[in-house]
């Protein structure tokens, strides 16, 4: 008998635990390398956002089958070395696939989730109860201990003491209490708790998708890695999202006062897009930046300001009869007051592509985005100047 049913909508996947005529147990053969194939699914598939996790019937999983343990079949049978081959082969996958889940996943505890049923839960990322949800760790009542790791689990959401309590008693608690430990978010009427897992899942699904993943990926790390190292970690990954079109599209809406529309196959390196036209065009207006940092020429980034994207070329005066290069240079020394600093430099732009000089021309550091030596070095080469100077003022620098 299968495990799992799985349903896909709006960029949410609901998995349900669907054995519901004995509480849901988990542990049978193949459940594990069930939950991991529904897991590896959702993680392939950039579509979805955000997960959800309950059970069926009432209850959310009352953990392994004690029947089984009884009788000695299945995931607890055989010698010590088959028991322990079974753990590892077949629950602790299901709990690997669980925790590997690269989106958010919320868990609706729908009823009792006891044993293995609550450090799964405890698995998820944030917790909704039902008002008739119930709580325990009660593997010392069965002369056994959290063979699922769960000593890892329950400390990381509760803390140590009050995790300690819950093993050494085997006490089972309800929802309210869970709610005042933090093992849940909030408590809501049974008859709500689909509804509210959706709505919070919809918000969730709102998010940009890659940036989900990742903002999920470093809290992960956290746990087990030193500031240094969480620095390091945000500082790669942010630089990636700086280029994505996601994060373009997250600028474009602010500043257009409107709301974000995220797209799944957002790519992770931004090339020719709108991001930079939006925001350095208005700094462009005012610094003279009509930046190729994009990989945008002077007449994408002017036409964007056309657009209106920066909100200043009506107060610039645009002249619709001067050729975009012109008029590039013309906003940025009226409004800046310089007429240098379109490249943040000593020359303007028709100065450097005309000086054979490579120490001079290198002051495309504000086109290409790079420092002068870097960008000499690395897309130019020893002849910086000449017709690959006009290539910059065609096509800018690429910046991966």
């Amino acid at each position: 008998m299968t495990l799992l049913t799985v349903a896909t909508a709006n960029h949410i996947a609901t998995l349900t635990l669907d054995r519901p005529g004995s509480m849901n147990p988990i542990g049978h053969d193949g459940d594990g390398a069930e939950i991991e194939a529904a897991c590896n699914a959702i993680n392939g598939d950039t579509d979805i956002r955000v997960a959800i996790l309950t059970g069926a019937g009432k209850a959310f999983s009352a953990g392994g089958d004690i029947k089984a343990m009884r009788d000695r079949t299945g995931n607890f049978g055989g010698n010590a070395v088959a028991v322990a081959d079974g753990y590892r082969d077949n629950i602790h996958r299901a709990l690997r696939a669980l925790y590997g889940l690269r989106v958010p996943l919320i868990a609706a505890v729908n009823g009792p989730a006891i044993g293995l049923g609550c450090d799964i839960a405890c698995l998820a990322d944030m917790r909704i109860a039902s008002d008739r949800a119930k709580f325990g760790v009660t593997f010392l009542k069965l002369g056994i201990i959290p063979g699922d790791g769960g000593t890892w689990i329950l400390p990381r959401v509760i803390g140590e003491s009050r995790a300690a309590e819950l093993f050494y008693t085997g006490d089972v608690i309800g929802a309210e209490q869970a709610c005042e430990w933090g093992l849940v978010g909030r408590v809501v009427p049974h008859e709500r708790l689909m509804d509210e897992a959706q709505t919070l899942a919809a918000k969730i699904a709102a998010m940009p998708p890659l940036a989900l993943r990742q903002a999920k990926n470093l809290l992960r790390q956290g746990r087990s890695i030193g500031y240094d190292t969480a620095l390091e970690l945000a500082a790669n990954t942010q630089a990636l999202m700086h280029h994505t079109e996601d994060h373009a599209e997250g600028v474009a809406a602010l500043l257009e006062k409107r709301a974000p529309e995220f797209r799944a196959n957002s790519s992770p390196v931004l090339a020719r897009s709108r991001l930079w036209p939006i925001v350095h065009c208005k700094r462009g207006l005012r610094d003279g930046w009509f930046g190729g940092i994009s990989g945008m020429d002077l007449r994408d980034t002017v036409r964007a300001g056309w657009a209106g994207m920066a909100g200043r070329h009506d107060r610039l005066g645009h002249d619709p009869k001067r050729k975009p290069a012109q008029d590039a240079q013309r906003i940025a020394r009226r409004h800046a007051g310089r007429r240098d600093r379109i490249l943040c430099g000593t020359y303007d732009v028709p100065d450097g592509i005309r000086s054979g000089d490579r120490r001079r021309a290198c002051r495309y550091r504000a086109v290409s985005g790079r420092s002068a030596g870097v960008a000499r070095r690395r897309y130019a080469g020893r002849h910086y100047a000449g017709r690959e100077c006009n290539s910059v003022r065609r096509t800018g620098f690429r910046t991966a």
